[in-house]
């Protein structure tokens, strides 16, 4: 792919507006952030780097990372070597394509913009914490080209994803699910094998997670780093939140009011008293409240007693969504932080309180994204002469597709209808009443041809099934249930059909982007002449 022209999609037509505008550097979205990455510097940190490494070393071998991983996390005892982080939820079989992307990204960028005197090595934040099955339970994957959910039947929500124990009966039903659905291709076999060795090797969802993405990514040295095992490290945060819980709350509220009235869409807004953390009791995460107490579930706790909590047992304590990137960047040597769409807003609402822990945060990069266009949805594109965009509305593009077959034969007798009447109109000029009438008549043959005209459109969509049928199937390989694909679909989608290679041919891909595009992506030999 290298060498080859890209083809990207405008930001405007695939996200959101804050997004749009940071990448592009326009509008006011850059004014939330203390830098830009189109002028990175590395940011200044004090970080336990001894401690931190053997941590990371502890669990990525216990995960059986490869050399590659191993050799980065060591290079981190050094004081200029820095990470470049990004990260998700463990969604099921790594759950929808952005998390390949986001991964992806993180290993281009650490390949770019490495330089003497700095080096980036990438990183992937498990999010192993939360606590919303819901949101990682289930994968979608196309069946005949229509986006059909497969579902993991996980026990234990409102656990944290490390306290849910994989279920291999779960796991071997999920793939034989899947393998009903996918095409048999020479990778397929190998890929469900090691979908089910892996899960073997778990004890949890979060674990399982790990290993896949360890599997996909440990050759480029990404490091997993699972915020479960680096409590100790972040008890001074958490002692930050005890000691002033509503502090982050307001720099995220006044932000938000900040970008509703530059035309923006915030993320988030806070009830002020709920706090930016939960406690883990009885295996299940519990949000806080405080009105001068902290309150958990049952429980109330004086501040005194929850810092004592904290020195005691700083394992119950877990961080909620905004305070996540400021135990992140208090405890790694982040440089970069690489964000989606929905992401960047978030955090250009909490950055500012990261002086609340006196941090200089890192700079915000955004991921790349992509949608994938295979063969088939090529030659439709082709056939049709349609761009990707226009396959977000497919009943626009059946009706202009049907129409446009007729429409120059309407029009045609529309302009003699005109024509002729005009001659008429000329004879009868004097005759008032009766060139009235020939108007009135005008309007009503008018009237009847284009109710005539809409009558053999639905009667040419009737007919014409071939064409509606591929439209929305090509529709719904690109646009998924009306959303980007990266959204849906599952990377399995494409591993199957084109190997490992597909990874290797996407981080080729956003090597040749500016950071941030959207990437319309050939895989194999599928790019067009």
């Amino acid at each position: 792919m290298l060498g080859v022209p890209v083809e990207t999609l405008p930001l405007e037509h695939i996200t959101n507006k804050f997004f749009a505008d940071y990448v592009h550097f326009s509008g006011k979205a850059a004014i939330f952030f203390s830098s830009h990455f189109t002028d990175f510097k590395p940011r200044r940190v004090k970080v336990e780097r001894e401690k931190l490494v053997n941590v990371l070393l502890e669990v990525n071998r216990g995960l059986k990372a490869p050399e590659e991983v191993i050799t980065n996390i060591l290079s981190l005892r050094k004081s200029d070597v820095y990470l470049v982080v990004t990260g998700q939820q463990p969604g099921l079989f790594t759950g929808p394509l952005y998390t390949i992307y986001k991964a992806v990204t993180a290993v281009v960028i650490a390949e770019k913009l490495s330089r003497e005197g700095i080096k980036l090595v990438p990183g992937f934040w498990n999010a192993s914490e939360d606590h919303d099955v819901q949101e990682v339970n289930h994968i979608y994957l196309l069946r005949e080209n229509k986006p059909e959910k497969i579902i993991y039947k996980a026990k234990g929500n409102g656990k944290p994803y490390f306290n849910i124990e994989i279920d291999l009966n779960e796991v071997s039903r999920c793939i034989e699910e899947i393998n009903s659905i996918l095409p048999n291709t020479e990778f397929k076999g190998e890929i469900m094998e090691t979908l089910f060795q892996l899960a073997e090797q778990s004890k949890d969802l979060a674990d399982y997670f790990s290993r896949l993405m360890l599997h996909f990514f440990g050759g480029k040295g990404l490091i997993i780093i699972d915020p479960r095992y680096m409590r100790d490290l972040m008890v001074p945060v958490f002692r930050k939140a005890i000691e002033e819980p509503m502090e982050i709350n307001r720099v995220v509220n006044f932000n938000w009011y900040k970008m509703k009235d530059l035309g923006y869409s915030p993320q988030i807004h806070k009830r002020m008293e709920i706090c930016n953390f939960y406690l883990v009791l009885g295996g299940r995460r519990v949000r806080v409240v405080f009105k001068g107490r902290f309150k958990v579930g049952g429980h109330v706790f004086s501040k005194d007693e929850m810092l004592d909590l904290l020195e005691s047992e700083p394992e119950r304590f877990s961080a909620n969504a905004l305070l996540r990137p400021i135990t992140q960047d208090y405890t790694l040597p982040t440089a970069i932080l690489v964000a989606g769409p929905h992401e960047i807003v978030y955090l250009a609402q909490v950055l500012k309180a990261y002086r609340l822990f006196n941090l200089e945060p890192p700079v915000v990069f955004p991921r790349f994204g992509a949608t994938v266009v295979e063969g088939k949805v090529l030659k439709v594109l082709r056939k049709y002469d349609l761009t990707v965009l226009e396959l977000k509305k497919p009943f626009e593009v059946i009706n202009r597709l049907v129409s446009g077959e007729i429409e120059d034969k309407f029009m045609a007798i529309k302009g003699s209808i005109e024509e002729t009447l005009k001659e008429l109109k000329r004879s009868i000029k004097k005759e008032k009443n009766l060139s009235v009438q020939v108007e009135i008549t005008e309007k009503k043959i008018m009237r009847e041809v284009d109710r005539l005209k809409a009558q053999f459109v639905k009667s040419l969509k009737r007919r014409d099934r071939v064409m509606k049928e591929q439209v929305f199937k090509a529709s719904n390989n690109l646009f998924p249930l009306g959303f980007p694909q990266e959204r849906k679909i599952n990377v399995l989608e494409y591993l199957v059909r084109y190997g490992y290679s597909f990874i290797e041919e996407l981080r080729l891909g956003f090597k040749e982007l500016n950071f941030g595009e959207h990437l319309v992506f050939y895989p194999g030999k599928t790019r067009p002449k």
